[in-house]
């Protein structure tokens, strides 16, 4: 009988333990979910950036505030360029606008490739695919192979219309 009693306080004991850790195991989870998705909305609440875009001829030029860049230096607005972030985090990277002394173009590199000067920083984007957030979409810089004109686009096809090389990949993504 002190047998039984025992090994029945030995079982309840393992069943109390079992319990309590799957109780912590639980918790531990929604935690974490909480936290992923405490992270998420901060994502989606940071502050966002609308750039233009405007063309001169073939000198297409993004702009934070088209009314002070474009409308004064003879550019004629064509509408949002594309969306981004206005600071930098984990798996972003910057977008420069760069002058090479005749057209502006756009890189993700500070010194703008050593082809030109960095005029401005206009927003940070996602670096790779698998880093965006739902209903991301690419971001392309198309180069004329000849007159040293360049695009930056959403729409792919755009290259090729002009009668460019569409590039094999995008400089990064955004929305």
């Amino acid at each position: 009988m002190a047998m039984d009693r025992e090994n029945n306080n030995a079982s309840a004991s393992r069943a109390d333990r079992r319990d309590r850790l799957m109780r912590t195991l639980c918790l531990g989870l929604l935690g974490f979910a909480a936290a992923m998705l405490a992270s998420a909305s901060s994502r989606a609440e940071e502050p966002l950036v609308t750039t233009y875009r405007c063309a001169k001829g073939f000198d297409e030029l993004v702009s934070l505030d088209p009314g002070a860049e474009c409308d004064p230096n003879g550019y004629e607005r064509q509408g949002v360029a594309f969306y981004g972030w206005q600071a930098n985090a984990y798996g972003r990277m910057p977008v420069y606008r760069c002058d090479s002394g005749h057209d502006h173009f756009y890189s993700t590199a500070a010194d703008c490739e050593a082809m030109g000067r960095q005029e401005l920083l206009l927003a940070y984007i996602y670096a790779a695919a698998s880093q965006n957030p739902p209903a991301m979409h690419p971001l392309w810089r198309c180069d004329s192979p000849d007159q040293g004109y360049h695009l930056l686009t959403g729409n792919r096809d755009e290259c090729a219309q002009r009668g460019w090389q569409p590039p094999a990949k995008p400089i990064g993504y955004t929305f």
